[in-house]
């Protein structure tokens, strides 16, 4: 069961990222690089924490800091976006 979702799962990622002609489709690459590396580190590290098991605490820190940057970085950016969404319509005359 799991290698045949495992061999479909890979027909449909060369399907999105070759062409007819089995040429890598850049732009795909180009515009989903970060999701695609986003998606790799995770699946890289869930199959590095099955294989190792507790000698992974050693990268613990790397991503401890990695979620304290997300949460750095998407709380405020939350706030201004409603912050300033709440100016535009303030700016054109639109009242809630």
């Amino acid at each position: 069961m799991l290698f045949s979702f495992l061999l479909n799962f890979a027909i449909f990622l060369r399907g999105v990222f070759f062409n007819e002609k089995g040429k890598v489709n850049m732009k795909i690459l180009r515009n989903y690089a970060f999701t695609i590396c986003l998606l790799s580190g995770i699946i890289l590290g869930g199959i590095a924490g099955v294989i190792f098991g507790e000698g992974t605490v050693i990268v613990k820190p790397i991503g401890d800091i990695f979620l304290n940057l997300m949460f750095v970085v998407i709380v405020p950016l939350v706030f201004f976006k409603r912050f300033f969404s709440y100016r535009q319509y303030e700016t054109n005359g639109t009242t809630w």
